[in-house]
């Protein structure tokens, strides 16, 4: 007979392995959804056609790369919260899991054949199949967790009936895309796929309804009565604590962000790895070929790229360091973050094979600086938000911080305007000078800032 989860004992099954695993295959799944689109074709690099006429005619496989990312990342939202609950395993439960994660680790495979197939309701249907799956196995998961009594203890009725309704919602939302996607198929029409398409959008607005029907604290965060006195004086003096079912409740809440987020990082820097090719097979083997073939690498791409990719990770780092909660506003920021952040094998590919080209540049620097803007509203958001926050607004630390990601923004922002008036790739190691200098400089504007490490 299982006994119930309490507040003071340890469990004797925990999710900690589920979660672990879970977040991992996410993370690789998810990651590997731009993997096809880091293959840039011989027509390019032979200059048999531009690098603006490939990406413009790849926009459309842009979008649902983009599309098929942030609904797998709502996805794993969706499984990030149950599991902040849930405190306990049965086989049941992990079977139940690891079905979901088989999905998971087959999207990339329906998500190329809505790329191969855009416009028809039968491809968006291979999509849609898997992913109204996965959410009906969150309901099940969520089920089986209340039935067997797996969840904290004292979990009030609210929040377990708000849970039924956001997971059924994204039931009803993926059903009623997939139907539509079914019609099209029937009726061979274009614009009935793109309405399926588009109901992805509903999985954004519903929430916030569902929310204002059943209204629960949106992470485990004890807000004092007087605000106004919260942010003026120091956490302890303020009275900020824990209570043990909070505790339990937040357990996996920044834990679980950073592994994810972790995750995609090593993978997309992996990925940039799979671009250094050794000498092909066909290739007589001699000391001339080892030696062209080394100086054929494209390593400074591949070394910047890697360098700036670890400042992102670090910065995140140290912007998590920071923070006690993750609300949903800051979980979607970083996943969006992370999307950028997946795709930069492509450029990087296009500048190391057509090194010198300045639209090939553009679009390199332009998608690090969406990572930079991403990772900037983050660490704004935080610092503003005093309830995520460990630090009060008017620090130096804060106000450190702030400038250090505004500072990389208006970095690579200047490097793009001066390449594309100039139209002088030179320009470019202006983002890299100053992104160098930002530490010095702004080490003299903020004085009282702590060194970071």
């Amino acid at each position: 007979m299982l006994s119930v989860v309490t507040s003071v004992e340890t469990t004797a099954r925990p999710t900690e392995r589920i979660v672990s695993f879970s977040d991992a295959l996410f993370a690789i799944a998810i990651t590997f959804l731009a993997l096809d689109l880091a293959e840039v074709p011989e027509s390019v690099i032979n200059h048999e056609e531009t690098v603006t006429s490939f990406l413009s005619s790849h926009i459309d496989d842009f979008m649902v790369y983009a599309g098929t990312f942030l609904i797998v990342g709502f996805l794993w939202s969706r499984h990030h919260r149950i599991f902040r609950y849930v405190k306990e395993r049965v086989p049941r439960l992990t079977w139940l899991n690891l079905l979901l994660l088989a999905l998971v680790a087959l999207l990339p495979y329906p998500a190329g054949i809505v790329r191969w197939g855009l416009g028809s309701g039968l491809a968006l249907a291979c999509l849609l199949v898997p992913f109204l799956v996965i959410a009906l196995l969150l309901v099940a998961i969520w089920e089986t967790a209340l039935a067997k009594k797996l969840v904290i203890p004292e979990m009030p009725e609210g929040t377990r009936a708000y849970f039924r309704a956001s997971l059924w919602s994204t039931v009803a939302v993926l059903g009623l895309a997939l139907a539509l996607a079914l019609v099209s198929w029937k009726l061979d029409s274009r614009e009935l796929c793109d309405v399926a398409a588009l109901c992805g959008v509903l999985l954004i607005i519903l929430p916030p309804l569902v929310h204002r029907r059943w209204p629960i604290p949106p992470q485990a965060i004890y807000r004092v009565p007087n605000a106004e006195a919260f942010v003026k004086a120091e956490r302890a003096e303020a009275g900020f604590v824990l209570t043990s079912l909070e505790k339990i409740r937040n357990g996996s809440d920044l834990q679980r962000l950073t592994v994810f987020t972790d995750g995609v990082f090593a993978i997309a820097v992996t990925i940039l790895a799979l671009q250094l090719h050794a000498p092909d097979s066909s290739t007589p083997v001699s000391n001339q070929a080892l030696i062209e073939n080394i100086q054929s690498v494209p390593w400074i791409p591949y070394l910047s790229t890697f360098a700036f990719i670890g400042v992102y990770w670090v910065t995140h780092v140290r912007a998590f360091e920071s923070i006690i909660g993750a609300d949903s506003i800051l979980i979607w920021l970083n996943i969006i973050f992370l999307l950028f952040v997946a795709v930069l094998p492509l450029p990087m590919e296009l500048v190391s094979r057509l090194q010198g080209d300045i639209p090939s540049l553009l679009f390199y620097l332009s998608i690090l600086c969406l990572v930079s803007i991403c990772l900037a509203a983050m660490r704004i958001y935080t610092v503003k938000t005093h309830e995520l926050s460990k630090e009060r607004i008017d620090s130096a630390r804060s106000r450190m911080a702030i400038a250090r990601s505004i500072w990389v923004c208006a970095a690579f922002a200047l490097g793009i305007a001066l390449v594309a008036i100039f139209d002088n790739v030179w320009f470019s190691n202006i983002v890299l000078l100053l992104v160098l200098l930002r530490g010095p400089i702004l080490r003299r504007a903020y004085p009282d800032a702590p060194a970071e490490v």
